[in-house]
């Protein structure tokens, strides 16, 4: 009787795991959305202050006819460090992608693992700890 209550709990959680594995994959584009607007936001700004760019024009001009160069020296600098702290986010946004690419690819491994388990019949084993496989997953994707 244990076994059978055994078989019914990995089963139910094998369905529960393919539920949500299906409901994260379906998701895919909200996850990238967000990380998408933000990179698109980057790119047009980052076409604003490139060099010689519309912005380090317009102050470059304006500086030029107050004929100051220690203005268009922080101007230069402003405008170094803003396109510096740009890159960073570009950098951070290509992070997040491949961090949700290696979810993505877990959570899809284990809706596999899981499907081929259940077609080879259950051997009266506990359900595995689905958490922790996912966590496995990602590490072994990302080495």
């Amino acid at each position: 009787q244990s076994s059978g209550r055994t078989n019914s709990n990995k089963s139910g959680s094998s369905d529960a795991v393919l539920l949500a594995a299906d409901r994260v994959l379906k998701k895919e584009s909200d996850y990238r959305n967000g990380v998408n607007r933000i990179q698109v936001t980057a790119l047009l700004l980052a076409e604003r202050i490139s060099i010689k760019g519309e912005v380090e024009a317009t102050l470059l001009q304006t500086n030029s006819s107050s004929d100051n160069g220690e203005q268009n020296a922080e101007a230069q600098d402003f405008l170094k460090e803003q396109r510096e702290r740009l890159k960073s986010l570009c950098d951070g946004n290509a992070g997040r992608m491949k961090g949700i690419d290696d979810f993505l690819r877990a959570v899809a491994d284990v809706r596999e693992n899981v499907l081929q388990e259940e077609e080879e019949g259950d051997d009266g084993a506990p359900p595995p700890d689905y958490e922790r496989f996912i966590l496995e997953k990602i590490e072994t994707i990302r080495d």
